[in-house]
């Protein structure tokens, strides 16, 4: 679902410099805002925020934007502490940048002393796509990069091209290739119906939904880029008339129930929405929801029990789950 780090860019820099600098400090959850501040003050282009121990996964950032904006808040570390790097213009004075934050982490009596490094900007867009090739997401769905044509071992499956962009959702990782088995399941029985994604992400969820034989999706998310990257897939697989995207959460979505609502968020968001998420099924509907460890299913479930909905389905492997919830 997410790596150990989150990630916030807050400006646009233009340019890509020849060099980045990355100052990194040890700071206590308790005081990393006032750190994050500083470095921003201090001219900082933006900030990664890794949680040592943290296991939330390995399919993209866990969150992105202004740390102010962060919907769900970004979990605890499991030591209590956070490492804060702020990416400065390689043009910087690095033996300034540590001298200026140590000062400032001595005067809110953080433990420890800053380090700095010099990055060489790396083409990420390349990088992954390197390794990410075409590959059969459910039974009846293959996903296939836009750069790649589609292979014979597709067959007569349908195919859905996807650009992820700055959005998570490439479908590589369990939770998202749960929930699309669970749902080519439910549309196999029940074609023509509608879906809600919440947290569309790239889209993919819901695009996929359409091509297996939903009649109209409609996404959510909270991410501008998501929203981008979701449009943008919508018209590279000619679907955008039957694909509405909007920016917001549960309540952005047009009022009414839906036969189908997918949610494959973090587990405290899951917990957080579960009313929301009830509100929105239509009578005989389901809440198709993943993004939870395994070991979080039984706070999920009686978050969900509460509102009325009991799992009737599930996919899980040895570290997540991903639920089919229905009205009781």
């Amino acid at each position: 679902m997410a790596s150990s780090g989150t990630e916030n860019s807050t400006s646009d820099v233009g340019t890509e410099p020849d060099t980045w600098l990355a100052l990194r400090c040890r700071v206590s959850e308790a005081k990393k805002d006032l750190l994050v501040s500083f470095l921003f003050d201090l001219g900082s282009r933006g900030l990664t925020e890794d949680h040592p121990g943290l296991d939330v996964g390995d399919d993209g950032p866990l969150v992105s934007g202004d740390p102010k904006d962060w919907s769900p808040d970004a979990p605890p570390s499991p030591d209590g502490h956070v490492v804060l790097t702020g990416w400065f213009l390689g043009s910087n004075d690095p033996e300034q940048l540590v001298a200026d934050t140590g000062a400032r982490m001595e005067e809110l009596l953080i433990e420890g002393a800053p380090t700095i490094e010099r990055v060489v900007p790396t083409d990420w867009n390349a990088a992954w796509k390197k390794d990410y090739t075409a590959f059969r997401l459910s039974p009846r769905l293959w996903i296939v990069p836009t750069w790649e044509d589609a292979p014979a071992s597709a067959g007569n499956a349908e195919v859905l091209r996807i650009d992820p962009g700055m959005a998570f959702g490439t479908g590589t990782h369990f939770t998202t290739a749960a929930c699309m088995r669970l749902l080519d399941v439910r549309l196999a029985a029940h074609p023509g119906q509608t879906v809600l994604d919440v947290g569309t992400g790239t889209g993919l969820l819901a695009l996929g939904g359409l091509l297996l034989g939903a009649d109209r999706a409609v996404g959510v998310d909270t991410s501008p880029p998501a929203v981008d990257a979701a449009i943008e897939n919508a018209a590279q697989n000619n679907l955008a008339d039957r694909f509405d995207v909007l920016l917001g959460g549960v309540d952005a979505a047009p009022a009414g129930r839906y036969p189908i609502v997918m949610a494959n968020l973090l587990a405290p968001l899951l917990i957080k929405l579960a009313a929301q998420l009830a509100g929105r099924v239509a009578p005989g509907g389901a809440v198709i929801a993943s993004g939870l460890l395994t070991r979080q299913e039984q706070a999920v479930t009686d978050a969900f029990s509460a509102v009325g909905l009991v799992v009737t389905d599930a996919l899980r492997n040895h570290d997540w789950s991903a639920l089919v919830l229905e009205p009781a």
